[in-house]
Parts: structure tokens; sequence; C-alpha cells
């Protein structure tokens, strides 16, 4: 005579259930049925779909500040106002591209020493935090992607829109957060440029001050992107690679793109910044190897905008 079975007894003879891999059954690897194509235009949309709520508010706001630069500069800025359209357009691109330096640049430095120190390493590690920072960019980049196309920009400055933001929105999602981190940190350099512009804008050619600011700006350009840019970048490559052997990993066409756009825009840093310490030379003539060197780099960045229109 053997005891009923309970609802909850298992059979012995029968292994126990084991639930599967979490590392192998991620939120992002759910479409195991579609094609590589179809699975790589999922993943360019995906973290506009799951985190959408977090980056589109923020490129609405960064769209917001576009509109407060063009109502309020002239309150503060008299030149503002007798500005030819297209100059006026310049001063709001550059307001824009300075407010959000001065945002990401002291919050990202932070981040690299607290949140960033965490999960560094980890594909999927997620901070709030830096959650929240990278959304802040991602939405800035949307902003800078349609003012791109609506003013017709040149595909240098279209191409480092398109892939800001791929990086920055796939980082989101979460994914490498902790290296994200440390390249917005390449925006330390762009307060000084954006300054650079508004100081021309405003009539301070040849002033002190301009001087002092484009000398900053080519210092920590070439200190951050080129000094401590590539071997991070190198370093980044290494770990990259190694990812796409993890299990984890949800996707290989987004780690090819990361890997190209790393590839492409540390050669792009590295020309520019060649081209800046050409013009710098001493056989330039002075008044004007500062500009070009300046004007150079800033391109490369996608961090001034030549405009050919005016919004």
């Amino acid at each position: 005579n053997h005891a009923p079975r309970t609802p909850l007894a298992r059979n012995p003879h029968k292994p126990p259930h084991k639930p599967p891999h979490t590392a192998l059954h991620t939120p992002h690897t759910t479409h195991t049925h579609t094609s590589k194509m179809e699975r790589a235009l999922y993943d360019l949309v995906e973290p506009f779909v799951e985190k959408g709520q977090l980056i589109f508010p923020c490129a609405a706001a960064w769209f917001a500040v576009h509109a407060l630069s063009r109502l309020c500069s002239g309150w503060f800025v008299p030149a503002y106002n007798t500005m030819p359209a297209a100059k006026r357009t310049s001063w709001d691109l550059s307001a824009v591209a300075l407010a959000h330096s001065l945002l990401v640049v002291p919050v990202a430095l932070y981040l690299h020493f607290t949140d960033a120190a965490e999960i560094k390493g980890e594909l999927y590690s997620e901070s709030p935090r830096i959650t929240m920072l990278l959304s802040v960019s991602a939405g800035y980049f949307v902003w800078d992607l349609i003012v791109c196309v609506l003013l017709q920009q040149s595909l240098g400055f279209l191409f480092h829109a398109i892939a800001c933001l791929h990086i920055y929105s796939q980082c989101v999602r979460p994914f490498m957060q902790a290296d994200a981190v440390f390249y917005l940190l390449y925006e330390i350099s762009s307060p000084f440029l954006n300054l650079r512009m508004l100081l021309l804008s405003a009539g301070y050619r040849g002033s002190g001050l301009l001087r002092a600011t484009e000398f900053a700006f080519a210092l920590l350009f070439i200190a951050m992107r080129i000094g401590l840019g590539i071997p991070f970048s190198v370093g980044w490559q290494m770990r990259a690679m190694a990812a796409h052997a993890d299990p984890r990993l949800h996707s290989f066409s987004t780690l090819y793109i990361f890997i190209l756009n790393n590839v492409l825009l540390a050669c792009l840093n590295l020309f520019w910044a060649f081209k800046m310490l050409k013009m710098l030379m001493p056989n330039r003539k002075s008044s004007t190897r500062s500009d070009a060197a300046v004007d150079a780099a800033g391109a490369a960045g996608g961090e001034e905008k030549k405009d050919k229109k005016s919004l």
C-alpha cells in the first residue's frame, strides 16, 4: 500500500524540469526563425520600440532647446537679431550642441568612475543612470540626424549622426554600457568648439578669448580622442572580438556594425587630428592656420554645421 500521490509530488523516474538557460534566452533572442536580414533590421529599431519612452522624449527636449535658442538668443546677444538667417541657424545649432556637451560630459565623467566601473566588461549589465544618460545622447542624435537631413549636410555629417545614433541607441537596450560612457567623454572638446562658433557669430574674431578657446579645443581633442581614445579603441576591439564567441550575444550584425563604426570614427579622428596639427605648423600664416585647423577638426567630429540652408 503506497500513499496517494499529491498534486505536488514528482515522478521519481522523470528527470526534473530544467528552465531554459537565461543567457541563451534573453529578450533579444526571441526571433529565432527570422532571416539574418530581418534580424538585423529588427535590431535597428528594437531600442526605439523597447526604450522609446526614454529616447523620444529626450529627442523632443533637444528640439525644445533648439526652439528656445531661436526665441531667446536675441535677448542676451543683440547681434543675433541682425545676423543673416544662415548664421542664426549656425548659432542655434551650436547652442544645442553646446548644451548637450555641457550636460553629458560631467555626468559621464562621474558615471565612468562609479556605475561603469561596477559593470565593466559585461555585455548586458545595466545601470539605470547610464541608461538615462545614453537616452539623452540618443535623443540628441535623433535631433542631429533630422537637422542633417533638413539642411542637406554633407555625407560626413550624416554618417556621424547615423553612427552615433546607432551606437547609443543600441547601448540603451542595454549593451556594452560601460564602454559607451567612456566614448561620451569624447565630447569633452565640444564645448570649446561650439563656444568658438558662438564667439565668431557674435563678432569676436581675432580676440584673445577666441584664441584661448581654439587652443583648449585642439588640446582636448588630441588628448582625449587620440591620446586616450585610440588605445581604448584598440582594447575595445579586442573585447568586441571576444564577445563574438559569447553565447549571450543577441546579434552578430549589431556587433559588426559597432566594430565598423569604431574603426571608421577612429580613422576620422586620426585624419582630422593630423590635419589640425599640419595647419598649426609654423609654415602656415598665423592668421589663417588656427581657423583652418579648428574648422577641419570640427567638421570631422560633426560638432560644427556648415549650413547650406537655414531652419
